[in-house]
């Protein structure tokens, strides 16, 4: 599949998980005891495994631009400290994100810590992450 396409799938995977969140709200918003998180993470895993797949497959075929960055921007390290921190639990996706770097430059693709920890997208092409912590 080529970009374009991932990237439709993708956003209809995106709008089904909002409409299904819109209706897991709808039937519970008379409970007396709102569901707690775990159900509601457990209600939406399938539909947030969709889009995310989507996306990890998008990676390696999107389109990027690149642009050298300082020191002061963020924290630079390599694609393999990168996934050792977050298979560590070092990074979580609440700590912030990372743009995907090639060499010492930027590309304007976002990388989150779950993207690697739990999964193997195709980052061939990419060397380093350009972290930002929150």
């Amino acid at each position: 599949m080529d970009y374009e396409e991932l990237k439709r799938l993708y956003e209809e995977a995106c709008k089904k998980y909002d409409e299904v969140e819109k209706e897991f709200d709808r039937i519970h918003k008379d409970d007396k005891e709102f569901p707690n998180y775990r159900v509601f993470q457990e209600y939406m895993k399938p539909y947030a495994a969709e889009a995310k797949k989507y996306r990890l497959l998008m990676i390696p075929v999107q389109p990027f631009t690149l642009s050298s960055f300082d020191d002061e921007d963020g924290a630079y390290m390599s694609l393999e400290e990168f996934r050792g921190a977050c298979n560590r639990g070092g990074f979580i996706d609440y700590d912030g994100y990372g743009n995907l770097c090639i060499g010492r430059q930027k590309t304007n693709i976002d990388i989150y810590p779950s993207d690697v920890a739990r999964n193997n997208p195709d980052l061939s092409k990419f060397d380093g992450v350009l972290w930002y912590n929150r």
